[in-house]
């Protein structure tokens, strides 16, 4: 409705109070929207705390299977390495395990590293 000068009071109270009854419908999705934003972002923190606290784990594991010394353990790692990545593998003390891609060494991804020596850790 559309009001003008030739409008009744009545219908000019009439179409301010439903302008605010539409205001306040619209301020009501506005604060639930917030609030499910609000939600989204508390599970998203929580899950990239989630995801660092094992990416820790998955490091210290990494770690304690270098640091054993075992020769023979960290070959056997190297040649399933070489085998899943199909490239030559190495191992650096600075930075773990590494594989030649164009002709340049690239430290193992986490989850590579996690899917071959999963089955050595069992």
């Amino acid at each position: 409705m559309s009001i003008s000068m030739k409008s009744s009071k009545s219908q000019m109270y009439s179409e301010i109070e439903r302008l605010r009854a539409l205001l306040d419908v619209r301020d009501a999705k506005i604060v639930l929207q917030a609030e499910t934003i609000e939600r989204c972002d508390d599970a998203i923190t929580h899950l990239r705390d989630k995801v660092e606290d094992l990416t820790t784990q998955l490091q210290g594991r990494a770690q304690q299977t270098a640091a054993r010394g075992d020769r023979a353990t960290r070959m056997l790692i190297t040649k399933r390495l070489a085998v899943t990545l199909k490239s030559t593998v190495r191992w650096n003390e600075a930075n773990g395990f590494e594989y030649k891609v164009d002709g340049h060494w690239t430290v193992v991804p986490r989850n590579t590293l996690e899917f071959v020596t999963r089955a050595l850790q069992a």
